[in-house]
């Protein structure tokens, strides 16, 4: 049963449904299929390109299917995406064979401070209760 709260001391109005979970990820873009490009994704290219040259090593924080890892790749830069969904990233990389996806978690990245010149990261930070800290 889905449930909506309001939280007005945080200021939040929050959707439960079922944990965000590796397995709910898993299921919900296998459930979706193989990822399509689309208007946004070239929205998202174009977008980083106003901050950052061709060839700046961006990461993806939460890529899911990876379809903006591989904008970004288009584009030419040099893209990294990070899931911690273990088989959206095994998907990932078979419908984007060469791009540099991995199994993480946005929280403990396996980067050293400095690795990226951008970090994008689109629809995950709600999904922690205690906010972006």
């Amino acid at each position: 049963m889905r449930r909506i709260l309001h939280s007005p001391g945080q200021g939040r109005l929050i959707y439960l449904d079922a944990k965000a979970t590796p397995e709910f990820w898993d299921a919900r873009w296998h459930a979706e299929g193989r990822a399509g490009r689309s208007k946004q994704d070239e929205t998202f290219a174009r977008i980083t390109a106003r901050y950052l040259p061709p060839g700046s090593r961006v990461l993806e924080g939460g890529c899911g299917r990876a379809n903006k890892v591989k904008a970004l790749a288009d584009a030419g830069f040099a893209a990294v995406g990070v899931d911690y969904a273990a088989e959206s990233v095994e998907l990932a990389r078979q419908v984007y064979p060469g791009l540099d996806i991995q199994v993480g978690d946005v929280r403990m990245l396996p980067f050293p401070d400095g690795a990226f010149d951008g970090y994008w990261s689109i629809g995950v930070i709600e999904h922690f209760w205690a906010g972006y800290d």
